[in-house]
């Protein structure tokens, strides 16, 4: 198997035996601390590999914080099983529609947090981007499409340094973040693309529509949940 399959591989079996520990250990708290220490050895050992194949320096903050946010991924996609896996395969009632609400609302309000905290320029002490070619370029670009972005920021920690990506972030103040490694491995045309890509979401609202959507999404999720177990009588 090639490292990078294997990766992948180490993900996607996290995901799966959490699943499985949870639906088969019928005493809950057995299974509560069985699936979390899954899930993070699950991420620990995905991570380390992940270093080892980009050949990634870490400092053990850095190391703690990447290990966190896929630990909460993790968490995230399992969750829907945690939910319902029980109910499903046991036929085991809810207590409370408390219960479910928390089951999927804990882990988006656990990523939120960490979103927050990974695209905020002061908290991380991100540097702003300074070559002044891409500043020239992005203020042509806002003249263009009318559209104000706040500034370009760096991110150059963790698994960042192995990232060719950017992103734009931001409701109604826009931001847009490029890695290092994107700067380093792009043309300064092709970084300028890059650019242009990203103010087109900030000047059409991308984000706006998607966190607004995705709020959308939780709500169905937990009214379609909540109908379903009251018409099942799983709730008492």
């Amino acid at each position: 198997m090639k490292a990078k399959s294997l990766i992948g591989f180490v993900l996607l079996a996290g995901i799966v035996l959490s699943a499985l520990e949870w639906i088969s250990i019928e005493n809950t708290r057995i299974a509560i601390p069985t699936v979390l220490i899954t899930i993070i050895l699950s991420s620990f050992l995905y991570l380390k590999l992940y270093k080892t194949v980009h050949n990634i320096d870490m400092s053990t903050s850095e190391f703690a914080m990447e290990l966190f946010k896929i630990s909460i991924v993790i968490l995230m996609l399992v969750s829907p099983i945690i939910c319902f896996g029980r109910v499903i395969f046991s036929s085991e009632k809810v207590n409370s529609p408390g219960i479910v609400v928390a089951y999927i609302l804990i882990p988006v309000i656990f990523l939120t947090l960490v979103n927050v905290l990974e695209f905020s320029p002061p908290i991380r002490k991100l540097k702003p981007v300074t070559e002044q070619k891409i500043i020239d370029a992005l203020r042509e670009l806002e003249k263009r499409l009318n559209v104000h972005i706040e500034n370009v920021y760096l991110l150059d920690r963790g698994l960042e340094r192995a990232e060719v990506n950017a992103y734009q972030v931001g409701l109604r103040k826009f931001r847009i973040f490029v890695t290092e490694k994107l700067l380093s491995a792009l043309s300064a045309e092709e970084i300028l693309g890059v650019l242009a890509h990203e103010v087109v979401h900030a000047q059409r609202k991308h984000t706006l529509k998607i966190f607004l959507g995705g709020l959308f999404v939780v709500f169905i999720e937990i009214m379609i949940a909540l109908l379903l177990l009251r018409r099942a009588v799983l709730i008492r």
